[in-house]
């Protein structure tokens, strides 16, 4: 029988449009496989090419081997700028006033080497204070009197901003380029257990001087976490601007700084060699690595008996730092 003109186009049309959805089909069922093989999960193998490397997602930590660094890095920098590209107006307003706080920052947290053709951004409870002797040792510089007042006068930045950038530090955030530019991070429920042991429990810093001037606990000699997190949660417009406790992503200026070098104090055994090549080390060097299970029991103890709302203001706090840099929403976690 035949049929009309009409009849024809339309199931001309429809078998079109069938043809089409299939092999739209076909590309979106190919695209996940993809992602499925590109993305592994947690604990799956990723096969680089020269050999393989186990990673584990969402914990913050990595079993990895030193020739993954590479990959590893330029993932979080990539993660990075992409978050900075579309965020970085809310971003710089949680930054604190880097011309006012300056000196402080220029001073003790970002170094510069210009023999390593390097930036660094000493994050207080990262390894800071390792890595500037490092440095110093390898430039060999006698730091054994005082690590922080050696590398204040060797790698610390004021004079380059004063001389340099007429005192203004975000515009020397904003165009100071060395060939590296480096940012180690850290657990944040791990860094503050580690600000609290170093400032708190050895009374290297009062708390009322931590939290500058706040008498809540005037007096007393012993200090739990838990008044000490509540320092940090009470006074944030001025415990922000303190380097052991403040969020790195306002501490380094990230949306400022273009970072192309960014690592995690957890994996830092296998980091430790990625940076000697990179910065050109004569040197070797003799990094501890952390026991895991130890290092997640230990700081885990510390929050357990923390109310809930506790720790969701804490989440809140560094919540950025959390998504940023790949971390645990939670210390049990």
């Amino acid at each position: 029988m035949r049929c009309t003109h009409s009849t024809c186009c339309m199931n001309l049309s429809a078998a079109k449009i069938t043809v089409i959805l299939l092999a739209l089909l076909t590309v979106f069922c190919v695209i996940i496989q993809m992602k499925v093989n590109f993305f592994p999960k947690s604990k799956e193998l990723i096969q680089t090419s020269t050999r393989m490397v186990k990673v584990s997602t969402g914990t913050g930590e990595t079993n990895i081997t030193e020739h993954s660094m590479t990959y590893l890095s330029a993932c979080r920098v990539k993660k990075l700028r992409k978050y900075c590209s579309g965020f970085k107006k809310y971003v710089v307003i949680s930054y604190p006033n880097y011309n006012q706080y300056g000196s402080s920052l220029t001073d003790w947290i970002w170094m510069t080497s210009p023999y390593h053709h390097l930036f660094y951004c000493a994050t207080a409870k990262c390894g800071s204070t390792t890595w500037k002797s490092y440095l110093m040792k390898d430039l060999k510089i006698d730091w054994h009197n005082g690590t922080h007042e050696a590398a204040i006068k060797y790698l610390g930045t004021s004079s380059v901003v004063q001389k340099n950038y007429d005192g203004d530090s975000v515009k020397f955030l904003k165009t100071y380029r060395p060939e590296h530019r480096l940012i180690i991070v850290r657990n944040p429920w791990a860094r503050l257990v580690s600000a609290y042991q170093d400032k708190i429990v050895t009374k290297k810093m009062s708390l009322q001087k931590l939290c500058y001037g706040w008498q809540a606990y005037e007096g007393l000699s012993n200090i739990s976490f838990h008044q000490f997190i509540d320092c940090v949660q009470k006074k944030p417009e001025n415990i922000m601007y303190n380097s052991h406790t403040q969020p790195i992503l306002s501490l380094c200026g990230v949306c400022h700084m273009d970072y192309n070098i960014i690592l995690k104090l957890e994996e830092m055994n296998k980091g430790e060699e990625y940076l000697i090549r990179h910065l050109n080390f004569s040197i070797q060097l003799d990094y501890k690595p952390l026991n895991k299970m130890e290092y997640k029991s230990h700081y885990r103890d510390y929050y357990t008996g923390l109310p809930e709302n506790v720790i969701q203001q804490l989440q809140i706090l560094y919540k950025d730092d959390i998504a940023l840099f790949d971390y645990p929403n939670s210390p049990f976690l």
